[in-house]
Formats: C-alpha cells, structure tokens, sequence
C-alpha cells in the first residue's frame, strides 16, 4: 500500500469535498481540524498512526493547557477527522476497516444549560428599561428587550429587521435566521403595542432607511451596539450574573 503523509492525504480530502461542491465555511473547518492535528500530533505518515495519537490530540483539544475548546466544539473535530479517515479508507490509502478512527469513541461531554431570566427578573427587566419614555433611545432600548424576550429572536436576525418584515395588524415578523433561511415568530398584543409607538413617536429614520430599529444617526442599529445595549441593561437591572448564552 503507498506510503502517504498525513498533509498530503488532507489536501486530497479538502479536493474532494471541494468537487462535492461544500461550503466554504465548512471546508475551512476542516482546515482548521487539520492544522490543529499538524500542531500537535506532527506529520506522520498514515500508516504511523495508532488510535492512541487521536485520543491524545482530542484530549489536547479539550484541555485547558490545550486549545481549551468546548466539548461540542471537540465533537465537530472529532467528526472531521473520521470523515477523513473513511474517506482514507475508501481511496485506499488505509488498508480498509482498519483505520485508527475505528478504535475510537466519539468523546462524551455535557452541553451546560443557559442562564435564562425568570419572569420576575424579565418584569423587572422591561420596567426599568421603561422608566424614561421622554427619552428615544432608552424607549427603543425597551422595544428591543421586549422583541428578545417575546419571541426568543438571535441577535443577528432581531438586527437585520426592517420595517417591512414587521406586520403589527397580523402580529408576526419575518426573520432571516442560520443559511439565509426565513421564520415567521408570532408577536404578542404587548408588544405590538410597544413598537407602533416607537414607530410613530420615537424611530429615527436618515435618507429612507428601512431598518426597525435605528440609532442617533437615523441608520441601522447595528448587531455590535444592540450587544453592547442588552449586556449594560442586564447588569444593570438582574441583580445576578449571566453566563455568556
């Protein structure tokens, strides 16, 4: 059997996902599994690696002296690295059904649930940021906090909205969420209420700007800001400490 580098067979994988027409993302992801496997395992050849090379390298993936990933981000290298290795086998590179993945478990590890706010901490929330409603940025601060909490909104898709997308008198908004892929999310009479006002009284609006919610400029509020927003109103007004979600 050809004696074949580990790089040398990587290139020819990422050719061949390449010809199947993948996702750049993707394809860099697989890069990413390779350049971190040259790292730490090196270059040997095929033939040279033993299940024991990949379980170290997963458990330096996870450590924290490691790249100190996360058990799910272990997961997706994990899966990377067996696709090469069956591909290896298939372009016979590895004698097949021996390759070293075989003799290795998929890692087990425990997702962490969110922190999420209880509905009195989410009260409290939108009463505080309700406290001045002669000022247009903290009444367009409450909207955005109300939309979150309302609909379970990423931060990305409630950016992204435009006026357009939002139809009060039906009481849903039409979101682009992962892939480019649009949702319907239903919107409570509350919170209808809530954005036909900022509508009329408070948005900003500068040479037809068609976002929902806009800054001082009267352009899109942008995903940075809103960030900076939701975090500073949460430490604020939740009198306890969130992990990142």
């Amino acid at each position: 059997m050809t004696t074949v580098k580990f790089s040398d067979a990587f290139s020819g994988y990422l050719l061949a996902q390449q010809a199947r027409r993948v996702s750049g993302n993707y394809l860099a992801l697989l890069a990413l599994s390779r350049d971190y496997w040259t790292t730490h395992v090196g270059d040997d050849e095929l033939a040279a690696i033993t299940p024991d090379h990949i379980r170290r390298w997963l458990l330096w993936l996870g450590a924290g002296d490691g790249k100190g990933l996360s058990g799910a981000s272990v997961n997706i290298h994990y899966r990377n690295v067996k696709a090469f290795w069956l591909w290896c086998e298939r372009e016979e590179l590895v004698e097949f059904g021996r390759a070293a993945i075989r003799k290795v478990a998929r890692p087990a590890f425990t997702e962490k649930e969110p922190d999420v706010l209880t509905e009195a901490e989410a009260r409290q929330l939108l009463k505080a940021a309700r406290n001045d409603e002669r000022d247009p940025n903290a009444y367009r601060n409450y909207c955005i906090l109300h939309f979150f909490l309302d609909t379970a909104v990423r931060l990305s898709e409630l950016a992204g909205l435009d006026l357009r997308d939002v139809n009060l008198s039906e009481g849903y908004a039409k979101v682009l969420g992962k892939g480019n892929r649009e949702r319907i999310v239903p919107l409570g009479l509350e919170l209808r209420q809530s954005l036909s006002r900022y509508r009329l009284k408070y948005r900003r609006s500068e040479n037809g700007e068609g976002a929902l919610f806009t800054n001082d400029e009267g352009e899109r509020f942008a995903g940075a800001g809103v960030r900076t927003m939701v975090v500073r109103e949460l430490r604020a007004h939740v009198p306890r400490e969130l992990r990142k979600t």
